[in-house]
């Protein structure tokens, strides 16, 4: 079965601006195109939706799509469920094996960190391991 990944927008792949777009994070570029390359679908996925013109025209999924071709940062869908689903769903939350998410309890611990959790969880199901063998006083830095 294909692999699917969910990864928010603000916070996650960019730094957190809303309504604006913040930069690119260090290294969510590289890895998201390393799993992307691999064949992984990626689905990035946003509160920006398009439907509230106070908040101005970055806060919209055109402007998400916008960012991410200019940056080079590639992905398969954006707030949609991915091709690869095994089944048919139609949902406000996006199927996926994995969600990326600067929300989750603990804080974004950065992309490196990630790509060695995600890598983890492929490989034999276990994430967690990575955070028993990654350097705890960097666990949680800031990038």
């Amino acid at each position: 079965m294909k692999r699917i990944i969910a990864v928010d927008f603000d916070g996650t792949v960019v730094d957190h601006k809303f309504p604006e777009i913040g930069n690119l994070k260090p290294d969510a570029k590289r890895v998201i195109n390393k799993w992307y390359e691999s064949g992984t679908e990626i689905v990035i996925w946003t509160c920006r939706n398009n439907s509230d013109p106070e908040c101005g025209p970055l806060s919209d999924t055109l402007a998400v799509r916008k960012f991410l071709e200019e940056n080079g940062v590639k992905y398969t869908t954006i707030n949609e469920q991915a091709p690869a689903i095994p089944f048919r769903l139609h949902a406000p939350k996006v199927f996926a094996d994995l969600y990326i998410d600067d929300r989750n309890v603990g804080g974004f611990p950065g992309w490196q960190f990630i790509e060695k959790a995600v890598e983890a969880f492929y490989e034999d199901g276990d994430w967690r391991r990575t955070y028993l063998e990654y350097d705890e006083t960097r666990l949680f830095d800031e990038e």
